[in-house]
C-alpha cells in the first residue's frame, strides 16, 4: 500500500523517511526530491514563479507516483495539505499524519540547514496556526511524534497490517447513476472509502470492465492477505474467473449490492459461488461491511 506522511516542516518526516528506508528498508519516495528530478527546478526556484505553479507540480508528482507505485511510504511537504485536490488523490492510500509540537518543530528548524522558502515570508507560529486543522483533515491517522524512531515502530505496525484485495467488476465505476434499488445511492469511490474507513486492515482497490484484467488481478493473489469480490455481471457467465479464484488459497468474499438471488432468472446462475467462502448480497455498500468483518474474524485480527 501506499503511506503518506505529512506534518509540519520540522515535523521529523524526513528523518523518520530515512530511518525507514535504512533501517528497515522499505522503499521511501521524498515528493520534493521527486518534483525537483522530474521538473529540473529547485523547489525553491519553482515557488518563485508563484507558489501555484509548485502547487500544481506537486499534484501532478503525486498523482504519477499513487499510480505508479505501490507499498510504498511517501514524505511529502509541509504545505501538500494546502492543495485541496491532494486529498482525493491521497485517498487511495493511508495519510499519517506526524503530530510533532511546536516547540518540538522550532527547535528542529533552528537546527536544520534545510532552507524553507516559505519561512521568509511567515513565521512557523502562523504556519502552523495555519496548518494544524487541515493535517487533522487529511490523515487516516495520526501519529503524536517524539522522535524518529518511535514514528518509525508506528509506521512499520501499520505497513505490516494485513492486506486485502478489494476488486469491483464491469459497470460498478457507474455506481451513483444505476437503479438506487438494487445498487443504492454510493459512488464506487465512496464505498471504497467506508471500507477503507477500518485501519485494522490495509486494502487495495481495483476495478475493471474487462475479464481479462481480473482474471490477472486475482492472480495475484499471494501478494495479499484476503480477498474480496463484487464479479458484478461476470458472476452469470465467466467460467475464466470462476477457474482463477479457484486455485486462490486465501480466505475470499464474494459480495454483491443487490440480492442477485432473487432477481432476473439469468443472475441466478452463479459461477462463483462454490469457489469462495461466502457471500454478502442485498444490503448495498453493507455487503462490503460484512466482508471485511467476516475477514477479520477468518485473519484473527482484532
Amino acid at each position: 500500500m501506499i503511506i503518506y506522511l505529512i506534518g509540519m516542516p520540522g515535523c521529523g518526516k524526513s528523518k523518520t523517511a530515512r530511518y525507514l528506508k535504512e533501517h528497515r528498508d522499505y522503499k521511501i519516495i521524498d515528493l520534493d526530491e521527486y518534483i525537483e528530478e522530474t521538473t529540473k527546478k529547485t523547489i525553491e526556484s519553482l515557488i518563485k514563479e508563484g507558489e501555484i505553479n509548485f502547487r500544481l507540480a506537486e499534484h501532478k508528482a503525486l498523482e504519477e507516483i499513487t499510480n505508479n507505485y505501490k507499498d510504498v511510504i511517501v514524505s511529502c511537504g509541509g504545505g501538500i495539505i494546502t492543495f485541496p485536490s491532494n486529498n482525493e488523490v491521497m485517498k487511495k492510500g493511508l495519510t499519517v499524519f506526524l503530530n510533532a509540537s511546536l516547540e518540538l518543530i522550532k527547535e528542529h528548524i533552528s537546527s536544520s540547514s534545510n532552507p524553507r522558502p516559505l519561512l521568509k515570508k511567515k513565521t512557523v507560529e502562523q504556519i502552523y496556526n495555519e496548518r494544524i486543522n487541515l493535517y487533522y483533515e487529511f490523515a487516516d491517522v495520526v501519529i503524536d511524534y517524539i522522535d524518529y524512531i518511535t514514528a518509525a515502530d508506528e509506521i512499520e505496525k501499520i505497513m505490516k497490517r494485513k492486506k486485502i484485495l478489494v476488486i469491483n467488476g464491469p459497470n460498478l465505476n457507474m455506481l451513483g447513476l444505476r437503479d438506487a434499488n438494487h445498487y443504492g445511492v454510493l459512488t464506487l469511490d465512496k464505498i471504497n472509502e467506508i471500507v477503507a474507513s477500518d485501519k485494522s486492515l490495509n486494502f487495495e482497490f481495483f476495478q475493471s470492465n474487462w475479464e481479462g484484467a481480473i482474471v490477472d488481478k486475482i492472480q495475484e493473489y499471494k501478494n495479499y492477505d484476503g480477498l474480496i469480490i463484487n464479479p458484478a455481471a461476470y458472476t452469470h457467465t465467466s467460467v475464466a474467473i470462476h477457474d482463477a479464484l479457484e486455485i486462490v488459497d486465501i480466505p475470499k468474499v464474494e459480495v454483491h449490492l443487490s440480492k442477485v438471488d432473487e432477481r432476473e432468472e439469468y443472475r441466478k446462475v452463479n459461477f462463483i459461488r462454490d469457489v469462495v467462502d461466502v457471500c454478502f448480497q442485498g444490503e448495498k455498500e453493507q455487503s462490503y461491511v460484512k466482508a471485511v468483518e467476516y475477514l477479520k474474524n477468518k485473519l484473527n485480527v482484532l
